[in-house]
């Protein structure tokens, strides 16, 4: 699903505002797929929680990141 829209996001704003793809140096791509993998661990952890009936709400803090390094 996100994919998805990410997709479709992408194409609309290229269709309605003229964007077009800009290469990235090396250095933003390796903080961007950090950012990305940090991303995608906060999602699989928070899944994790889920699946143990946890609700509670993740606060953003140094000790979730130390968390994250275990679903990267």
């Amino acid at each position: 699903m996100q994919k998805k829209f990410t997709e479709y996001l992408t194409d609309y704003l290229t269709e309605n505002y003229q964007l077009s793809p800009r290469d990235l140096s090396e250095k933003i791509r390796t903080e961007w797929d950090t950012c990305a993998k940090y991303y995608d661990a906060y999602y699989r952890y928070s899944d994790s929680l889920i699946q143990k009936g946890d609700t509670r709400e993740l606060s953003e803090d140094c000790d979730l990141i130390e968390t994250l390094k275990d679903y990267l």
